[in-house]
Formats: C-alpha cells, sequence, structure tokens
C-alpha cells in the first residue's frame, strides 16, 4: 500500500479515487488455529474476520474470496460458514 500512495503522489493522484481489491483464498474451519500455523484467512470464522477488518485498515476496499473446488460438499460448506457468518460482520 506505502508504494501504490507512493506512486499515486508522484501522478498526482487521490488514492481515494481508486478502488482497491485483494484476492485471496478462504479456508474456514470450524476451530482457531495457531497463529504461527495460519496463513491469512484461514482459520475460524473470527481469525478471518480479523483478516478482513486488518486488510480494511491497510486501505483494501474491495475482497475477493476463493474457495477450494475438491469437494462440492466441502466448498458449499465454506461458502456457507462464510456468508452467515463472516460477511455480516465485515460489510
Amino acid at each position: 500500500m506505502a508504494a501504490f500512495r507512493d506512486i499515486a503522489k508522484q501522478y498526482e493522484k487521490n488514492t481515494a479515487d481508486f478502488a482497491i481489491v485483494v484476492r485471496r483464498t478462504a479456508r474456514p474451519l470450524s476451530t482457531n488455529l495457531a497463529p504461527e500455523d495460519r496463513p491469512a484467512m484461514a482459520g475460524a470464522s473470527e481469525q478471518i474476520i480479523e483478516d478482513c477488518h486488518a486488510d480494511a485498515a491497510a486501505g483494501v476496499t474491495h475482497l475477493a474470496l476463493e474457495f477450494g473446488f475438491d469437494d462440492v460438499g466441502r466448498f458449499l460448506e465454506d461458502l456457507q460458514q462464510v456468508g452467515e457468518e463472516v460477511v455480516p460482520q465485515v460489510s
């Protein structure tokens, strides 16, 4: 974000005029993961919510989450968990 702000300043652009979009893979689980074992957007819903808030604090305006497609049942469970538990807390 710092590099983006520097470039915008160089070209006399207002960063508020830009949408900052980040795409991440979500890996929702039913339990917390230890910080040292946890990539961003993985773990319990509360951990994913924290990651979303951290991205927003860094200047991200839009977040696109991807989900794995190894198993259709798991995909639907992950999508439901994020839709019910995460999205209402970050939108």
